[in-house]
């Protein structure tokens, strides 16, 4: 503790206006930035909507020719009575 009280007090310098320039424009750099991660975000989950709306109707698609083959494959029960 004696070693810091026998030191020089801590000067710091004065920021100037070129600094709180600095500042507000890296400010507005962020928001912007935010911004558009934002509208990115949407962008991508109303892609990921349609393309599950899409798989969707793929799966359908498919359970309707699948069943069309499992009838065709199917002895028919008409035969069978």
């Amino acid at each position: 503790m004696r070693n810091l009280a026998d030191q020089d007090p801590i000067e710091f310098s004065t920021l100037d206006s070129d600094y709180h320039l600095d500042t507000q424009d890296l400010h507005a750099s962020l928001n912007g930035i935010s911004d558009e991660l934002k509208g990115l975000n949407n962008d991508i989950k109303s892609s990921g909507d349609k393309i599950t709306d899409d798989l969707r109707a793929i799966n359908n698609q498919f359970n309707k020719i699948t069943n069309i083959m499992i009838d065709a494959l199917s002895p028919d029960e008409e035969e069978n009575a």
